[in-house]
């Protein structure tokens, strides 16, 4: 698959995992209606967060203690991009420390779930390349 084809399947995927955490965070939070200027901010932060999967980009294999120092700096970098933006948009303030509390651990929690549907499709394309190498030289 070619990098833009990659990086676009990563922003819809993250676009639709931001608008169900969006979803969750409302409903925990008891806020009601998601605004259309709030979907224009998603739509701009997970642009942002896109760009940031460059930090995963490398031309040789990675190890996985580089790999984990790499998920560790995105997951950081992905918090603070995400906690900026609510601030900034007026999602979050310091007076209100569960809010905060609340986004950071659905954001978490929608990390995790991105980084296991990028593993996982990663072990499946694997998986079929290696099939298809058996097959070829049987």
């Amino acid at each position: 698959m070619n990098v833009f084809k990659e990086r676009l399947m990563n922003f819809f995927w993250l676009f639709g995992g931001t608008v169900l955490g969006m979803y969750v965070y409302r409903l925990i939070l008891g806020d009601g209606l998601i605004e259309i200027s709030v979907l224009t901010g998603l739509l701009v932060f997970c642009a942002l967060c896109t760009l940031l999967n460059l930090l995963f980009y490398s031309k040789r294999e990675l190890t996985r203690k580089q790999m984990r120092v790499r998920v560790g700096l995105h997951l950081a970098t992905t918090l603070a991009l995400v906690l900026g933006v609510a601030f900034f948009m007026r999602w979050v303030s310091f007076s209100e420390p569960l809010r905060i509390i609340v986004l950071s651990a659905v954001v978490t929690g929608i990390y995790f779930l991105m980084m296991l549907q990028t593993v996982s499709r990663s072990k499946k394309d694997a998986d079929e390349l290696n099939e298809k190498l058996k097959e070829r030289y049987k």
